[in-house]
């Protein structure tokens, strides 16, 4: 019997071998070392600047380039993976700020497709003027990715009642509330009116009444930006008619590889991380810019964890944002409707260590320290105004002490989740980077993001609307609000059944790019290096260009204003017939 025993341990440990096929084994992951640490970290890249064509006709081949793939990111592509692609008759809506003429590109080419299809800009379905809509666009723009600390500004306003923590705010830290809402840029009347009509919760209401009238639209409805929660949600009973975001349309991503990079290569890549979670103890995450992070996964918590780790472009690599939400499936995402199993959220998984860096979605800051012990947050170090306002609210009255529905412990701010993007072409684009959204770069493949504060996506069927009365009720925030992003992070994963370490990411790099299986699929379209290489990767002084890490860390702006301008200084001219030709096999 214990030969028995002995011989199953040795057949489930080679079993799981087999399975990471080519994938690194390393040994225990060592203590993070300081910026560079004596590491060989990729060199920057940068794509040059695309020349776009202005006239419609000329951006025919872009459009069609949109339509190449059957997956886009949280959710479908406008290929649809749909047999009979003639009978399809999608309604999309667009934002205010896309490119008319590019529209009109993709409404000609949306015919060489479908049947049919609606194409509206949200404006129009809930009675906002074009006019409003693009000042209220300029306005919400107006400050570019130096000023990071905005992030917070957004995340009050997400808030139940967003009026209680601004005043809570202006009455403990005038002057952060004076950095917050200056007094020269007060929304106008019309323009709050507007902002107010295109909620999410409106915009959506305005698509469940427009459906009703057309019974045509086939098989259902592209819309919102990525942000699963609240797209489908405002969507209401029409939920599961929502095939994934509107189209990401500026000249960066039309021009880019994005829309060309093979979606069964992406697939691949992505199920090759998905199918090892389940099998997870431990974690740990180092970064050059100063985190090193652990915790442990008890069997239980990898079970949870696995059911909800995948969202295209975006897996979810901490337990607690994959919980307190419906089960996903690789194979039918995002067909995942608001049913099926929910995943329950307690125990939480708890990371102990510290997260550095100096940039989230809204932008940079100089460079923050934030401490973890037993998953909460600890002490917080340096950031700038970013990192003031967070040790401010890590005062704010009972958010350390109220339990939220569903959690195991008190307290609100914990170490919630741990995004990682897996797309190799996404990149920093300047053009939104003026506009103070950094969201594109945490696409591309083997960047983190890190979520703190709690959140949840869906409540307990079984139990009823808790989480968002809990939070309206206490006067408290009810979804993640701050963020830090990592670029070169190594994440290794210890696997029980074969106790080994694998990492998941590498220096920056997503490793499961450089599996053997992938790299096959990937070369059936051309050179598989150049498919499956990251497009772009930052240049940060004492990392991977030369200088000192110290001085981009007190003002990462700064260096990274100049080495985009650099970049851009060497503009390509107009991509040619060649550059434009799509992967094909």
């Amino acid at each position: 019997m214990l030969r028995w025993r002995a011989f199953c341990r040795i057949f489930s440990a080679f079993a799981v071998l087999v399975c990471l096929g080519g994938w690194a084994l390393s040994a225990a992951p060592g203590a993070q070392e300081g910026a560079g640490g004596g590491a060989n970290y990729p060199e920057p890249r940068f794509p040059p600047a695309p020349t776009v064509p202005e006239a419609w006709k000329s951006l025919l081949p872009y459009a069609r380039q949109v339509y190449l793939n059957k997956l886009a990111f949280a959710g479908y592509g406008m290929g649809l993976p749909i047999s009979d692609q003639a009978r399809c008759s999608p309604l999309v809506v667009f934002p205010t700020d896309v490119d008319p003429e590019f529209l009109r590109a993709l409404t000609r080419v949306n015919i060489e497709h479908h049947q049919s299809g609606i194409f509206l800009h949200d404006y129009e379905l809930v009675e906002v003027s074009r006019e409003d809509a693009e000042a209220l666009k300029k306005f919400e723009k107006a400050d570019t990715a130096e000023k990071g600390y905005s992030a917070v500004a957004q995340w009050i306003e997400s808030w139940p009642d967003p009026g209680t923590a601004r005043n809570w705010l202006k009455s403990a830290r005038p002057d952060l509330y004076a950095t917050l809402y200056p007094s020269n840029h007060v929304m106008p009347e019309n323009l709050a009116i507007a902002k107010q009509k295109l909620s999410a919760e409106n915009v959506g209401k305005a698509i469940q009444a427009y459906v009703d009238k057309h019974p045509e639209i086939n098989p259902g409805i592209f819309w919102g930006a990525g942000d699963w929660i609240a797209t489908r949600h405002a969507l209401g009973r029409y939920a599961s008619l929502w095939l994934g975001p509107a189209p990401t349309i500026n000249r960066w991503s039309i021009a880019s590889r994005v829309s060309t990079y093979p979606d069964d290569v992406w697939k691949l890549s992505e199920e090759k991380i998905v199918r090892l979670i389940g099998d997870v103890d431990q974690i740990k995450i180092t970064d050059p810019e100063g985190t090193d992070l652990a915790a442990e996964i008890s069997e239980e918590t990898a079970a949870r964890w696995a059911k909800g780790v995948y969202e295209r472009g975006g897996l979810m690599m901490f337990p607690n944002m994959a919980t307190g939400r419906f089960a996903r499936s690789v194979l039918t995402y995002p067909a995942a409707n608001l049913g099926g199993e929910w995943i329950s959220r307690a125990p939480l998984a708890l990371a102990n260590g510290v997260l550095a860096g100096t940039a989230s979605r809204s932008g940079f800051f100089p460079h923050i320290v934030i401490h973890f012990k037993d998953g909460y947050i600890s002490e917080v170090t340096d950031g700038g105004q970013y990192g003031e306002l967070l040790r401010t609210f890590l005062k704010y009255p009972n958010i350390n002490s109220a339990q939220f529905p569903y959690q195991d412990r008190p307290g609100w701010f914990y170490l919630y989740g741990i995004s990682m993007g897996t797309h190799p072409k996404w990149l920093r684009d300047p053009d939104s980077m003026m506009a103070g959204d950094l969201s594109a770069e945490a696409k591309r493949a083997g960047v983190l993001d890190f979520a703190l504060g709690l959140g949840l996506e869906s409540d307990d069927p079984s139990a009823g609307p808790k989480w968002q009365a809990f939070a309206a009720q206490n006067n408290l925030p009810s979804r993640q609000g701050f963020e830090v992003f990592n670029y070169f992070a190594t994440y290794s994963v210890h696997l029980r059944k074969s106790n080994q370490w694998v990492k998941l990411i590498d220096r920056g790099r997503m490793t499961s790019l450089d599996d053997p299986e992938v790299r096959a699929l990937a070369s059936q379209y051309g050179d598989s290096s150049k498919i499956l290489a990251d497009d772009w990767i930052p240049e940060i002084p004492g990392i991977n260009a030369p200088g000192k890490y110290d001085d981009y860390g007190g003002d990462p702006w700064k260096y990274t204003k100049s080495a985009v301008d650099k970049a851009l200084a060497g503009s390509a001219p107009a991509p040619t017939a060649e550059s434009l030709r799509p992967y094909t096999r």
